[in-house]
């Protein structure tokens, strides 16, 4: 009865929002080995620099801040479509921090737009035992489309702060009356689809710690490493709190395939940094490397 009444007032709030609002720590992806179809492995470099003693931990973040102009979107004509359904979109943790009343959500089916929100709800849900609060764009989203006829939908979001257009093709299926993000939250990949970094690379990093030295490295789950373009960090990622394995994936956002990567590690252990540079470049796709630390 609980989950009913939730879905029942989600839903509500949907159909308030259709008529009157039309006018997306980012946790690093799991890690998975990429496919062997679409991996490029690359020699293990040579790290350009020893460890490197730091006062205060660096502090690493992609700048998202563009300069896409503001859509011009306009809610879609409800009395065209026959059917509906609610999509409620979470938002990643890296663009909550830049949320503002002039954000648009939208979603589009065969490149129309179906549905449109620029109202941010924050709420808490439940999930694993424990009530976590979020970020999410309520969107009621317009279709003809039939059990017998589906259709797959897209998801647009515009960052009015960062000046920044998000958008990516998703797989979800348009379902008439029926809602998506309610029960099990719905996050697209929306920083996949950046217009400032179009080229999404999934690299996998494993460490291999040298046992010759004095003080071999022992890494501490508040270790962090990152991915640059010469001085600019592309993506990064924290060691974490699970059982090290001796891998963690870096999601690497680009402007173009090829560019360099260097990767930096911080040891919470030495308070200090480390520089690698990979021969492997950036790919749309996933990609490995093996460093020696």
């Amino acid at each position: 009865m609980r989950k009913f009444l939730f879905k029942s007032i989600l839903v509500l709030a949907a159909l308030t929002f259709a008529w009157g609002c039309g006018s997306s720590s980012d946790e690093p992806d799991p890690v998975v080995p990429p496919e062997p179809n679409d991996t490029t492995e690359t020699p293990t470099p040579t790290p350009v620099s020893p460890w490197v003693s730091v006062v205060t931990s660096p502090v690493w973040y992609i700048d998202w801040n563009y300069t896409d102009e503001r859509p011009d979107w306009k809610d879609p004509d409800f009395r065209k479509y026959e059917n509906w359904m609610v999509v409620m979109v979470k938002m990643p943790d890296p663009l909550i921090t830049y949320i503002s009343p002039d954000d648009m959500m939208a979603i589009f089916i065969n490149g129309e737009l179906r549905g449109l929100s620029s109202v941010a709800t924050v709420m808490n849900k439940e999930g694993d035992g424990a009530s976590e609060q979020s970020t999410y764009f309520i969107v009621k989203v317009y279709s003809n489309s039939t059990s017998d006829k589906t259709e797959v939908f897209g998801v647009q979001y515009y960052s009015s702060q960062l000046h920044h257009l998000f958008a990516v093709q998703d797989n979800n299926h348009f379902v008439p009356h029926g809602d998506l993000g309610v029960d099990q939250d719905y996050v697209p990949p929306l920083l996949q689809g950046s217009s400032k970094y179009p080229v999404f690379t999934r690299l996998m990093v494993k460490f291999v710690i040298d046992e010759t030295v004095e003080e071999p490295l022992v890494p501490m789950p508040m270790d962090y490493i990152g991915a640059f373009v010469g001085d600019q960090c592309r993506g990064y990622t924290y060691l974490g709190n699970s059982l090290f394995n001796g891998y963690v994936t870096i999601p690497v956002y680009s402007k173009e395939v090829g560019e360099p990567i260097t990767l930096r590690y911080f040891s919470a252990s030495k308070h200090a940094v480390q520089v690698f540079q990979i021969s492997g470049t950036t790919k749309q796709g996933n990609l490995m490397t093996t460093i020696t630390i």
